[in-house]
């Protein structure tokens, strides 16, 4: 306004649509403090002459303005490959970019935007340092401020030990691994599915170990953790537990005849087994002749009529003498040529 002297500038109560007056000044520029992020004001300015004449005002006057979303408040949680990011929502937000920032670099990489509030950064090493920023962004592509003091960084565990079972004996199952990286000792535990407990059978530094008084057809779950020097533990959920059997499995055998009357019988070697036993079975009486007994994963039965049918049985057996299971299925019958 032309003459003016002074300007008053206005808000308005969005509830009840008054206006309140908030400043008065000379100046054609005026900051107001303390207003809440990601929140539209509703604003007035007239302009007052000599004699206190002011300027016209309606709604084609009124001024609005959105302040920017607030800066995310985000906490991080490490696994052995994953950072997991998580905030609260941010008033005035419609979505959120996450951030990776490259401390020798000092640039930043957009690496995700999101409308939640949480988000898992997968495929990383383990046992490294990883630091994040999380902006808020309004419909207009405003975002929330941000300084370096807002990122946060975080090292992710351990790389999960990658360990097999196998059974040692009737009531020993070996555990084995692969050294991690970084790892000074390794924990075992023993996973009960009842309770859903762990509990811790053994520490070491090496890179096995055999669980002894283990039971014959019970099943025995594990998991094996990485530490290192500081007591910082490799990630660990259920899915990373293995679970064994210890049992007397039957022989995969199959039989090759030859023109010669003999028949071959070959088998795969079966865990627990200190011999193997070879029968014949006679249909006709339902009975079966034991042929050979032997610790080898082969046998040869010779002299046999050629043309006839012949039917075998293989069956593995512990030290104790405890046998595997069978039945009239696991014979298989051969012709000799």
């Amino acid at each position: 306004m032309e003459g003016a002297r002074f300007y008053r500038l206005y808000l308005q109560d969005t509830q009840t649509e008054k206006f309140t007056r908030l400043a008065q000044t000379e100046q054609t520029a005026y900051t107001l403090p303390s207003l809440d992020s990601g929140t539209a004001y509703v604003l007035l300015v007239r302009a007052f002459a000599a004699g206190n004449s002011a300027s016209d005002y309606g709604e084609e006057n009124y001024l609005q303005a959105v302040t920017l979303p607030a800066a995310p408040q985000f906490s991080l949680k490490a696994f052995s490959y994953s950072v997991r990011l998580s905030w609260e929502p941010v008033r005035g937000a419609s979505l959120y970019r996450v951030y990776s920032f490259d401390t020798s670099t000092k640039k930043y990489t957009k690496l995700i935007e999101t409308q939640e509030c949480r988000w898992e950064h997968f495929g990383l090493n383990g046992n490294t340092e990883y630091t994040y920023l999380v902006r808020a962004n309004d419909e207009a592509g405003g975002g929330s401020p941000y300084t370096k003091a807002d990122n946060l960084s975080i090292k992710t565990c351990l790389n999960k030990p990658k360990f097999t079972l196998a059974a040692k004996s009737e009531s020993a199952i070996n555990i084995s691994w692969k050294k991690v990286s970084g790892a000074a000792y390794y924990r075992i535990y023993l996973y009960d599915g009842n309770s859903g407990k762990y509990t811790r059978v053994a520490q070491t530094t090496a890179l096995s170990y055999v669980y002894s008084g283990a039971a014959l057809g019970r099943e025995y779950s594990f998991l094996v953790r990485a530490f290192t020097a500081a007591g910082e533990g490799s990630s660990y959920s259920v899915n990373n537990n293995k679970s064994l059997v210890l049992e007397l499995k039957k022989p995969a055998f199959s039989l090759t005849a030859s023109k010669k009357g003999s028949v071959t019988i070959t088998w795969q070697a079966v865990p627990l087994a200190a011999y193997y036993r070879i029968y014949s079975f006679d249909a006709e009486s339902g009975k079966y002749s034991r042929l050979a007994q032997t610790k080898s994963l082969s046998y040869t039965c010779a002299a046999l009529e050629s043309g006839k049918e012949y039917s075998f049985l293989v069956r593995a057996f512990m030290a104790s003498g405890k046998a595997s299971d069978y039945t009239v299925e696991d014979n298989i019958l051969v012709t000799i040529l």
